[in-house]
């Protein structure tokens, strides 16, 4: 056998999960998600770059919050400018009071809408994944992965900007 083999079995052999996927999995360690999927899910739920950077950003755990901030000494305090807990990803889009708002009254609103009883979970809304929801038909799934999409850049951005979003 020649190196060129030996390196190939190598590196069939070596498997190294990514490290944001791995912070992510401490956070939902029950999930069994295809990271696959979610990836190439950026592509298809909107064709504006923006929301494809802010999804993509979100995925690899690069949204910039305050305790961010705080760690790399650009920041007085690492509380959230919304509800004044301590900042940080999993806080911005499924523990602070006023995202959890949003994001109820916005699935309420849908659901009224469209005569659905959908609840997502936590995981469901910060990843998207509206294939695991049995009662969505094939366009409201594609509704609400944007929707969902563009309440996250909602309450991230009215969280930058320190004001208090306004839904309806």
């Amino acid at each position: 056998m020649h190196f060129k083999h030996y390196y190939k079995l190598f590196n069939e052999c070596s498997v190294s999960i990514p490290i944001r996927i791995k912070k992510w999995k401490e956070h939902f360690p029950n999930s069994f998600l295809d990271w696959r999927r979610n990836f190439i899910k950026i592509y298809q739920i909107t064709k504006d770059n923006k929301l494809r950077q802010f999804l993509f950003k979100i995925l690899h755990r690069i949204i910039i919050t305050k305790k961010e901030l705080k760690k790399f000494n650009n920041g007085t305090d690492d509380h959230c400018n919304l509800c004044s807990g301590r900042d940080s990803i999993m806080h911005t889009f499924l523990e602070c009071n006023v995202s959890i708002s949003v994001f109820s009254s916005t699935i309420k609103w849908f659901n009224d809408i469209h005569q659905l009883n959908m609840s997502p979970s936590a995981e469901q809304i910060l990843f998207n994944l509206t294939d695991e929801i049995a009662s969505l038909s094939p366009i409201q799934k594609c509704r609400v992965d944007l929707l969902l999409l563009l309440m996250k850049q909602y309450v991230y951005s009215c969280k930058i900007l320190s004001k208090n979003p306004n839904i309806f």
